[in-house]
């Protein structure tokens, strides 16, 4: 992508127990009239994950099928 695209996602997320499963579709958009360098920016995003009513302990997350990290709730 370049500084013209706009990142775009629709997610899903699923809780099994001690397990949230995100699955993301990305895309993005730019303008084809847009004048803009051609050069990669790199971005960042984040998706927050829903955790009223969870108990405390050790939860793993896994992105599209893959295991991306855990976390300690409430911290």
């Amino acid at each position: 992508p370049t500084p013209c695209h706009a990142f775009h996602y629709s997610y899903q997320i699923g809780n099994d127990s001690d397990r949230f499963r995100i699955d993301v579709t990305a895309w993005s958009e730019a303008d084809p009239a847009a004048m803009c360098a051609q050069v990669l920016q790199p971005f960042e995003e984040n998706v927050s994950i829903p955790m009223a009513g969870a108990a405390d302990g050790t939860y793993s997350v896994y992105l599209n099928g893959d295991l991306v990290g855990t976390f300690n709730y409430p911290g």
